[in-house]
This record gives structure tokens, C-alpha cells and sequence, in this order.
């Protein structure tokens, strides 16, 4: 595991002045924002249980790993489709009595909600896969995230130190510069996740409610 301090010389000779706990904390907002914007961080799959008749799902977080968000939901073998409750309503307003194997979801506050009440009791039949960030707590993250995105992480934290206000390290043009240099990573981390995770099998079509 790779320390938030280990980042700090990467940072430190553009911020002189700047706490070395200021910049640890912007390494950590930076890495956050960085697992948000990207879904680079995925999380090893989760098998659920599904119990007959229930329809939400909730996921554990880990003290340092926190679960914002799935890549892909999997029943039985088949990818299930994501959707919102906004659409549900509009499409099929009687969705919540909808019973059938499940073949959407929609995820909130770390829960898999499926759409289609399960019909019977099955060990394993529900495989999640996470996209996790660093919890607000955490101290370290995965070597890979720092031996493969140590720029592009201090390229983020600097923006914000140079972004604080009347500072000395304050400097709102690195801070615009930092931000551009920031920007190119994250497109690479994206196209990057895209070309690994952008591809499924097997897929359930979403339901045509009412048709």
C-alpha cells in the first residue's frame, strides 16, 4: 500500500510553505475525486444472496474502501440493465409490484435495488461490481494507484493548494495550469477504464414496462 505522504514530494516544491498535513488531506481529496471521476478503482465482486420477494441490496464499504457506485450488476449470468427511479415511474408507474427475475437496477445509497421481485431464495446469484474510492478516513490506497497516477493525482492537489486564498503558495495560474495538466489524466484514466470494462457479454434488455 502506498502512503498519502508518499505523494508529498511530487507536491511539495510547487506549494513552499504549504503543511506537509495540507497537502496529505489534498492528496486525499485529490485521489477521491480522481476515483469519481474515472471509475478507475474497482472494487473485487461481491456475491449477494437473493431472498424471494426483496428488492434492495444493501453494499459494505470497508474502513478505507468506500462503494460510490457499481460497474456492473450480474443475475444468473446475465448482465442486468441500469435505469432510475425517474424512468420506472414514467414508463411502468406499477413497477414496485412488478414479479419476475430481475432484469434492471438502479443504485442508491450504497444498495443494489433490482427491478423485478425475485421469486425464490438463490445463494449467490447476485454478482456486484464495486467502484470504490478512498473513505474519508483512509491513509494509503493501492501501490498501482500511486506508481501509475502519482501525477495526475499531484497535479489535482496542487490545483487546490494553489487555489486556497491568500496563502503563500496561492497562485491562481498554476492553479488553472495544474487543473489542464489534471484534465489529461483523468481523460486517459477513463479511456483506459473504458477499454477494460466498457465491453459485456451477455446482457439483459430493459423491460419495455406496459408493452
Amino acid at each position: 500500500m502506498a502512503d498519502y505522504t508518499d505523494f508529498v514530494k511530487y507536491i511539495h516544491p510547487d506549494v513552499m510553505g504549504c503543511p506537509e498535513i495540507a497537502i496529505t488531506d489534498a492528496v486525499r481529496d485529490s485521489i477521491i475525486t480522481f476515483c469519481e471521476e474515472t471509475h478507475i478503482w474497482v472494487g473485487d465482486e461481491i456475491a449477494v444472496d437473493i431472498v424471494k420477494g426483496q428488492r434492495t441490496y444493501p453494499l459494505t464499504s470497508t474502513p478505507d474502501e468506500y462503494i460510490f457506485n457499481v460497474d456492473k450488476v450480474i443475475y444468473n449470468g446475465y448482465t442486468l440493465s441500469p435505469t432510475s427511479v425517474n424512468e420506472l415511474e414514467s414508463a411502468f408507474p406499477e413497477w414496485r409490484r412488478f414479479e419476475s427475475d430481475p432484469t434492471n437496477f438502479y443504485y442508491y445509497r450504497q444498495a443494489i435495488n433490482l427491478v423485478g421481485l425475485p421469486a425464490k431464495d438463490e445463494t449467490g446469484a447476485l454478482i456486484v461490481q464495486p467502484v470504490v474510492r478512498p473513505t474519508r478516513t483512509s491513509s494509503t490506497v493501492p501501490d498501482w494507484m500511486f506508481e501509475e497516477w502519482v501525477d495526475g493525482v499531484a497535479a489535482y492537489a496542487k490545483y487546490k493548494l494553489h487555489s486556497m486564498s491568500n496563502k503563500p503558495w496561492t497562485d491562481p495560474n498554476k492553479a488553472s495550469s495544474c487543473y489542464v495538466d489534471y484534465t489529461a489524466y483523468k481523460t486517459k484514466a477513463r479511456v483506459m477504464k473504458e477499454k477494460s470494462y466498457g465491453k459485456v457479454s451477455r446482457t439483459v434488455e430493459p423491460v419495455r414496462f406496459g408493452g
